[in-house]
């Protein structure tokens, strides 16, 4: 009699760790497919172009799918900050937010992200951090999160910021 349960429990596990292991593996492919439905651009600014430490950040985006949603960030080598702004779509699939950098690099990129409800999450909770300690660390990237678009080579401006 122990033999028997002894193999029904065994057999209960392994029939648990497949469903698990099933489970798991379609939401990650679930995942990956919205995600590859997410499309975008930036159109504003031009790689490039010397900005000021506040500039405007427009472009287009589509395939946005529930859980899913839109950070602009900058880079640099290899660094990642994500910005404060929204970006919220509107019924054209355009978009435009503000982007503060006051960063010491001489050169930048800025880079739209889609992110899942997890990253976003994440980048929430690293922002207050920054907010409440006045140091934004620098993260080598984020999880759940893909890079759709990017503009390089932007250069902060000498002069009085404009918005």
């Amino acid at each position: 009699m122990d033999t028997f349960w002894t193999a029904m429990i065994g057999a209960g596990g392994t029939i648990a760790a497949a469903l698990i292991t099933g489970l798991l593996a379609r939401q990650t492919s679930v995942r990956n497919k919205s995600y590859d439905k997410v499309t975008g651009s930036i159109s504003e600014p031009q790689p490039s172009a010397t900005v000021p430490k506040t500039f405007m950040c427009s472009g287009v985006v589509t395939g946005m799918q529930p859980g899913l949603s839109l950070w602009l960030a900058v880079e640099v080598g290899g660094l990642v900050w994500p910005k404060e702004s929204n970006v919220d779509p509107d019924q054209d699939n355009k978009w435009s937010a503000p982007v503060f950098e006051d960063g010491a690099a001489e050169t930048f990129s800025i880079a739209l992200f889609v992110v899942d409800s997890k990253a976003d999450g994440r980048i929430g909770k690293w922002l207050e951090a920054g907010r409440s300690t006045g140091n934004y660390s620098e993260l080598r990237g984020i999880p759940g999160a893909r890079r759709i678009a990017r503009v390089d080579g932007l250069r902060l401006s000498h002069g009085t910021p404009s918005t």
